[in-house]
């Protein structure tokens, strides 16, 4: 038996049965580099969409907004743990190659 009750009725479930959410907020010194890391990460599909979602918007111009939502607390974690890890190297690039990308 799983150590979470919900894990094998989740599997089937649709996106009103998950509800453990997040919202990260990632602030970027200019539009053109919110949208650039939206753009990349938003291609990725989701390797279990019937567990976890992702919701990708930008707000005020330079804001990147990630919704999330999952069936349990634990795919929620490592959603959120990916997300960071993969901002964490868009940064990065972003410092590297774009000569106008400067950090505030």
């Amino acid at each position: 038996m799983s150590s979470y009750a919900d894990e094998d009725t989740c599997a089937v479930s649709d996106e009103f049965e998950k509800p453990h959410t997040s919202v990260a907020r990632i602030k970027f010194p200019a539009a053109r580099q919110a949208q650039i890391v939206k753009g990349c990460m938003e291609v990725d599909e989701e390797l279990q969409p019937q567990r976890v979602s992702k919701l990708f918007r930008i707000e005020n111009s330079n804001i990147l907004v990630v919704s999330f939502a999952a069936c349990d607390l634990k795919m929620l974690r490592v959603a959120l743990s990916s997300f960071f890890d993969m901002i964490t190297v868009s940064c990065k690039t972003l410092l590297e190659f774009d000569e106008n990308y400067t950090s505030k």
